[in-house]
Order: C-alpha cells, then structure tokens, then sequence
C-alpha cells in the first residue's frame, strides 16, 4: 500500500497490524486447508452473549488472524432455529462415509436442486415448503 511520506498517519497506516487475541470461549476449530480454519466460539459483546462463526487464516508470519468480512454472529435467541437449519441441510446433503461417500437422508423428501437454479426451489416464501 503507497502512503505520502507527509501523510499525518503515515506510520500507522504503514505499520503491520498486530495479531488478535481470540475472545470468547473456542467451540470448535474446523480445518479448511493448511492455512486456514472455520472457529466457532461464544462470545459477548456489551453484556450481550453471541455465537460467532469466522474464517481465522493463518499469517505469513506465524499467527492466526480473524479473515475480514468472512464470519457472522448468531444471536443465542436464534440458535435453535439455525441448529435446526444445519440438521436440515446434513439430511439433505447427507453424511459422509468412510470413504469420503455422501449418503442422503432427506427427512423432508425434497426434491433435488435443478444444476440451472442457484437456489433449492423450495426456498423462498415458506408456503412454497412441501409438506
């Protein structure tokens, strides 16, 4: 990044960004790659409790760091109804086997999603769910 050498900020905006201590109590730490990991942890913010979920990669230096714009937050009230979700989608995706075969179990019996669509056509208004 080119920074005036009189910009007022220069040695701020030049200088390399310290590691981040993780907050929050780690739930899970789940590898996508060498480089890379999906972490899930609950956490707080202003007396708040929150489940976060956030891409951490690993810097070319050695420590981890929180990857921006690649994580959410679920709010406690509705981690029912995301965890209902997640099992929803492993009976449709299935669970993988030994060799790495996936198995669906499609609780609901919906149909499969069309290879043209970019989205299950069951989705959408929730009178549009089969029975």
């Amino acid at each position: 990044m080119y920074v005036s050498k009189n910009h007022p900020d220069r040695e701020r905006l030049l200088a390399k960004p310290e590691p981040v201590a993780p907050r929050g109590t780690k739930l899970a730490a789940i590898p996508r790659g060498t480089h890379e990991e999906l972490r899930v942890s609950l956490d707080e913010y202003e007396g708040h409790p929150f489940v976060s979920l956030r891409m951490w990669a690993r810097a070319a230096d050695g420590p981890w760091l929180p990857v921006r714009g690649k994580g959410c937050t679920v709010r406690l009230r509705e981690l029912e109804a995301v965890a209902d979700a997640l099992r929803e989608a492993i009976g449709i995706a299935g669970v993988p086997d030994a060799k790495g075969e996936r198995h669906p179990v499609n609780p609901l019996n919906l149909p499969p999603v069309p290879a043209e669509s970019g989205s299950p056509p069951w989705r959408g208004d929730e009178d549009d769910i089969p029975p």
